[in-house]
């Protein structure tokens, strides 16, 4: 199928003006429901000229992190900045989501394990940690799912095996209280050559 650049670089140029051509700015105004004859912005300070922009906001104001919070679930930078997550959100996965576990036997779970909406992140986890391993390689598992999945979003990175807290939120949820990052201790000893003599 051939596709004629010229006419569709048109058509951008013509939505992008049209949208411009009736767009219009419109300042704060006091708007009235006629239907029931009240203002539906009663209790909405809308009087600039009395607000004063050089007082900060009270010092127990959490507005701007519950902002930030929302604004920020399932994005990877805010994430990787504040990674030690506080908000639990639950959701679904519907039927017929392709999920991905890469790991270093050939063998399915048999205990409950992370699950990767993309193949490339678990693709990551297809190799073992550990040096003259006898594990078999890497084995990639695509599953499907047969049913709606109830799951809960932790925010953070949650699933970031590191020191400082990120899977603390977790751990108090299914332990009770926060346990100490053994898969942390696997990774320094294959990185760090001190470390991994004295293992």
């Amino acid at each position: 199928m051939l596709v004629n650049l010229e006419a569709l670089w048109t058509l951008f140029v013509v939505i992008l003006w049209a949208g411009a051509a009736y767009g219009e700015q419109v300042p704060f105004t006091r708007i009235s429901d006629s239907s029931q004859g009240k203002d539906v912005t009663a209790g909405v300070d809308l009087d600039l000229d009395g607000w004063d922009l050089d007082i900060g906001p009270p010092a127990n104001s959490t507005d701007n992190l519950v902002f930030d919070t929302v604004s920020s679930l399932l994005q990877h930078w805010p994430n990787t900045r504040y990674r030690n997550g506080h908000t639990l959100v639950p959701g679904t996965i519907p039927p017929g989501t392709l999920l991905y576990h890469g790991t270093s036997t050939p063998h399915i779970p048999s205990v409950p394990e992370w699950l990767a909406t993309d193949p490339e992140h678990s693709y990551l986890f297809c190799r073992t940690f550990v040096r003259n391993s006898t594990a078999d390689g890497c084995w990639h598992l695509t599953l499907s799912t047969t049913r709606t999945l109830r799951i809960l979003y932790f925010d953070g990175s949650s699933a970031a095996k590191m020191g400082g807290g990120p899977m603390d939120s977790q751990d108090v949820l299914l332990w009770g209280r926060v346990r100490e990052e053994s898969g942390l201790t696997v990774i320094l000893i294959y990185k760090h050559p001190v470390a991994r003599d004295k293992a």
